[in-house]
């Protein structure tokens, strides 16, 4: 049994992750109700989409079902002990990351007509928001659980192997939600349709890409930090001021008026993140730089007062002989 089973809060809780517990089936409930209203009220009746929103209403369901028994066990003095920092709370928390994943997907698909509707405008903001607001406080319990039992620090870790890895990281999940989101958008209204709104579609297709090419950079980068701990400044300041630029006109392309992500949806929070985490990147290599170049003015004149030095001792001083006075 882990030690931290036994230990109590100050505030006389039975663990540091209850209030996450605890948020998470506030989220569960309200993404729960939200499904199965979606899930019978929605327009899509096709078979694929039928059998992919039972799936979104079933992942809730245990989402629901899980959180609600570690809150429980949580509460109670009696079982308490067999969670609170075990491998059971560990256990649980690893699934329900899983079932937060698949509903998000499912639900923000806009093939499936639950949380928004074909075009990937927001149509249930209960179930949109309510199930990314799940996802991430699933995340949260997970990460609260690997520093209590096994302390890894997994912001820390990161930020051990490298500068910039959490920006790269997350700038690796936008671009894939901007892939993703761009694809089925282009399926649902370009692909099987004909394209009658030929701008729209080539803007779609361009989401499409620039989210690839985002993740794959990322994924490139993560590669080479990870794998060799080496920090590669001007190659990472080349391709921040490739990404702001690209960004910048994604999101002007992609969001505006007649672009697939004008409407609040996925498409639209993420190309604006990916842009975000651009700028992030692109500060964060020119305060680098600046830390650098301070630090070769530092040495710089650090080697003129040795210089300095060598040359008054190496100076020759006459020395009067006292016999002479």
């Amino acid at each position: 049994m882990s030690q931290s089973a036994n230990e109590f809060d100050n505030d006389g809780s039975r663990s540091p992750r209850f209030g996450k517990w605890f948020s998470s089936l506030i989220f569960a409930t309200i993404t729960l109700v939200s499904a199965v209203s979606a899930a019978n009220y929605t327009e899509e009746r096709s078979s694929t989409s039928s059998r992919y929103q039972n799936w979104t209403v079933a992942c809730a369901s245990l989402s629901f079902t899980t959180t609600i028994i570690a809150v429980f066990m949580h509460i109670s003095g009696c079982t308490s002990v067999y969670i609170v920092g075990t491998r059971l709370e560990g256990i649980l928390s690893t699934v329900i990351v899983g079932f937060w994943a698949a509903t998000v997907s499912i639900s923000t698909d806009s093939k499936y007509g639950l949380a928004v509707d074909g075009t990937g405008a927001i149509s249930n903001g209960n179930l949109y928001y309510f199930s990314w607001f799940g996802l991430i406080t699933s995340v949260w319990v997970l990460s609260s659980y690997l520093q209590t039992a096994f302390y890894i620090d997994l912001p820390r870790e990161m930020r051990s192997r490298g500068a910039r890895i959490q920006s790269w990281s997350i700038l690796l999940a936008t671009g894939v939600v901007v892939c993703f989101s761009s694809l089925s958008i282009y399926n649902k209204s370009c692909a099987f349709n004909g394209g009658s709104d030929a701008s729209f579609c080539r803007r779609t297709k361009f989401g499409i890409g620039l989210g690839g090419a985002c993740g794959l950079l990322a994924l490139y980068v993560l590669a080479i930090k990870l794998i060799t701990r080496k920090n590669f400044l001007i190659a990472e300041s080349f391709f921040s001021v490739c990404l702001i630029v690209t960004n910048c006109v994604g999101v002007a392309y992609i969001t505006g008026e007649l672009g697939p992500g004008a409407a609040l949806g996925n498409l639209y929070y993420f190309s604006w993140a990916s842009f975000g985490v651009s700028l992030v990147l692109g500060a964060s290599c020119y305060e680098d730089y600046q830390n650098f170049k301070a630090g070769l003015y530092e040495r710089d004149d650090e080697d003129d007062v040795q210089l300095s030095a060598v040359e008054v001792v190496g100076t020759d001083v006459q020395v009067e002989d006292l016999d002479d006075i």
